[in-house]
């Protein structure tokens, strides 16, 4: 295995050594590690993957429970195309700084990403893992006090993928939960563009100028290498992410590229 970040944060392994890991391993070094990218399979098919990932823990499904609205392809599988043109969820624009499951109130603690294919993409359409666990250990107090003392509010825009998305379904969601290992970082990070946004967050009590001045400062401070990757797609890597250690974003990309990940989220049994 080959690490990533010299903190240690991030490992990459080729696909005999993942397949030669057991579910719990993997879990730990998840854990430990954050996130690992493995080489080495190709054309891995819908099913396949799925085998893959149900090893830890119950897989999501992709089931819009007001409209029963599915998504393309197997339930268990979202299929991020870049099919829309602005910032939504499966498009080609900026997706800011996140976890997953907050707005959606699920329990995510794995992600899975497979790069179905990838085309034109040498240095756009990365993504970005942030190892919050660590950054959060070494946070400024000024920056670390707001995120555990205010109260952070967000709304979910883009429908069908928020299904409660209105305006005025503002949700408060606790930013920081204290797992004994770490604490884990549930907070949506605003657009640029508010115009083609698919959430935006306040801050209670905060106007819009010093929250734009929070975000500007964390948003720079957890980009910093020391705790930052921004991954580059090649075709066929799988990715997989501890998302209760680390929150991550995606870099824009445009038509003359081709992106087609195929994500899976998990929840831990145990």
């Amino acid at each position: 295995m080959q690490k990533i970040l010299r903190s240690g944060f991030g490992v990459q392994m080729t696909k005999s050594i993942f397949e030669n890991m057991n579910s719990n391993h993997v879990k730990g070094l998840l854990k430990d590690k954050g996130f690992c990218i493995i080489k080495g399979y190709e054309n891995i098919d819908r099913n396949q993957l799925i085998k893959i990932c149900k090893n830890f823990g119950e897989l999501e499904e992709y089931i819009d429970e007001k409209k029963k609205h599915k998504y393309s392809g197997h339930k268990h599988i979202f299929e991020v195309d870049g099919s829309q043109e602005k910032n939504a969820v499966r498009g080609r624009g900026e997706l800011p700084i996140h976890a997953d499951g907050g707005l959606l109130k699920k329990q995510i603690d794995v992600i899975a990403l497979y790069a179905a294919k990838i085309s034109g993409m040498k240095f756009q359409g990365g993504t970005g893992i942030i190892d919050f666990k660590l950054a959060l250990e070494e946070m400024p107090p000024h920056l670390k006090r707001v995120l555990e003392e205010e109260n952070f509010e967000t709304l979910g825009l883009e429908e069908p993928y928020y299904s409660n998305a209105s305006s005025e379904d503002w949700l408060h969601i606790p930013v920081l939960t204290d797992l004994g290992w770490t604490k884990k970082c549930v907070l949506y990070f605003n657009y640029e563009d508010e115009k083609f946004a698919s959430w935006k967050t306040r801050i209670q009590g905060f106007n819009q100028n010093e929250t734009r001045e929070f975000f500007t400062e964390l948003i720079k401070y957890l980009k910093d290498p020391r705790y930052c990757y921004l991954h580059f797609w090649k075709q066929d890597d799988l990715l997989l992410m501890d998302n209760r250690r680390c929150i991550h974003y995606r870099e824009p990309f445009s038509k003359d590229g081709e992106r087609i990940n195929l994500r899976l989220q998990m929840k831990y049994n145990d």
